[in-house]
């Protein structure tokens, strides 16, 4: 099971600039998958050809013009039997992640997105990528100022998508999920905001996400726990208890059975790795 972030297929032009690590990545006809994780949040576009992925147990279909937002942690598989691939890969750590999701879902849904009308903005931020390595401050900044540009309109995209859809309460769910406390989420709770049944909530979360309420929370946990063991000191006690989880034990075994790690391997393993969030590679 892969941890890391990036792609199996061949991936180049690397930049982490701001919350962004941006890459090209191509993948050749008949390249397939197996189910793994990615550590970093993902925004894939393709360019050209296209690819199936499935994800949360439902299989999506992918052309050219089209994009995928894929939470942290998200057990998928890849198939690219049919076409190759040549794509524009957006990646944000776990803790920047946090932070842009207050303002953009497209991570968040595990459907397609209609991506035609951002074609030119990545032409022109793939350009941008490959200027900055003679470029200074400017050129990074004309490369973030792309980058986000992408993202807010297509999660324009997705909301306008959303809202017509008769469940679009689920947006409101998501967000109580994001910023209630663990210890107060109960489907009780998640219905009476959205002034629907517990029982429905449960079911129509389920059919959107394919995932359950708490298989969604369980993520979001070990999400924030990654943040808080890559870039604190503190105990993993007390990560575990920040997050919601009743004890070193608990946040352990969920960690492991995400990640492949316990988390004294996943933060020992990223002190050693931590890059600059703003570097030319």
């Amino acid at each position: 099971m892969n941890s890391t972030g990036g792609s199996y297929g061949d991936q180049r032009s690397i930049l982490h600039v701001g919350p962004f690590v941006l890459s090209e990545t191509r993948h050749a006809r008949g390249f397939t998958t197996g189910r793994h994780v990615h550590e970093r949040a993902s925004l894939n576009l393709v360019l050209a050809g296209g690819y199936a992925e499935t994800m949360a147990g439902s299989s999506s279909t992918v052309p050219a013009g089209g994009a995928l937002g894929k939470p942290a942690w998200e057990t998928h598989a890849n198939d690219f039997r049919h076409a190759g691939a040549r794509c524009l890969l957006l990646e944000l750590p776990a803790t920047t992640s946090a932070l842009l999701r207050e303002v953009t879902d497209v991570f968040d849904v595990p459907a397609p997105i209609d991506a035609r009308d951002v074609l030119g903005t990545a032409a022109a931020l793939r350009r941008a990528m490959r200027d900055s390595a003679a470029g200074g401050v400017d050129a990074l900044l004309t490369v973030e100022s792309l980058a986000y540009d992408i993202v807010m309109r297509l999660s324009r995209v997705v909301r306008a998508t959303e809202e017509r859809r008769p469940d679009a309460w689920l947006r409101r769910v998501r967000e109580l999920l994001h910023d209630l406390p663990p210890s107060d989420i109960t489907l009780a709770r998640l219905g009476a905001e959205v002034g629907r049944h517990p029982a429905h909530v449960a079911r129509t979360f389920h059919a959107r996400h394919a995932c359950t309420v708490g298989a969604y929370l369980r993520r979001l946990q070990i999400v924030r726990a990654a943040a808080l063991l890559q870039h604190t000191d503190a105990s993993i006690s007390w990560v575990a208890a920040e997050v919601g989880l009743y004890d070193h034990s608990h946040l352990t075994r969920l960690f492991r059975q995400r990640t492949g790690l316990v988390p004294r391997e996943y933060r020992l393993r990223h002190r050693a790795t931590r890059v600059p969030e703003t570097t030319r590679g």
